[in-house]
């Protein structure tokens, strides 16, 4: 299984282009999933209108574990964990799209020990929640 990974806490960001510095701050700052080309919009600003720009740069950050793919919403969104020990599953509010992320050995232990005993080569794990938050839900109660 693909462990989703993070530089050592001595050195909390990788050497990145500066494309992909600029992707991942974009991320960061927008605090919600993106799509890559809501981030090549984005982008824009630094004079960057290829594509393919921005998804090599995105590519490399979900390589190096600093920003995570929504298959479910085809975006990206940066990683909110400091240390990750394994893959993520992602909750995300369909409403106001906030996520959150997390994280543990307990799942992603028991998806190896199931492809383990079906003899079967995960590739990657995308574990991805749809729902409201607390407070979209508490925002859109009926009277």
């Amino acid at each position: 299984m693909n462990a989703h990974r993070h530089p050592s806490t001595t050195d909390p960001t990788p050497k990145l282009p500066k494309n992909a510095r600029r992707v991942l701050q974009i991320l960061k700052d927008a605090g919600r999933p993106l799509t890559a080309y809501q981030v090549l919009d984005e982008l824009r600003a630094f004079g960057v209108t290829a594509a393919p720009t921005a998804y090599r740069s995105l590519d490399r950050l979900v390589a190096t574990g600093l920003v995570h793919r929504l298959e479910t919403l085809s975006a990206f969104v940066a990683c909110d964990r400091a240390e990750c020990h394994g893959p993520a599953a992602i909750a995300v509010c369909t409403e106001c799209r906030q996520t959150t992320e997390m994280t543990g050995d307990m799942v992603p232990g028991y998806l190896q020990g199931w492809a383990d005993a079906e003899d079967f080569a995960i590739d990657t794990v995308a574990i991805e929640m749809l729902g409201r938050c607390a407070d979209c839900r508490r925002n859109h109660q009926d009277p």
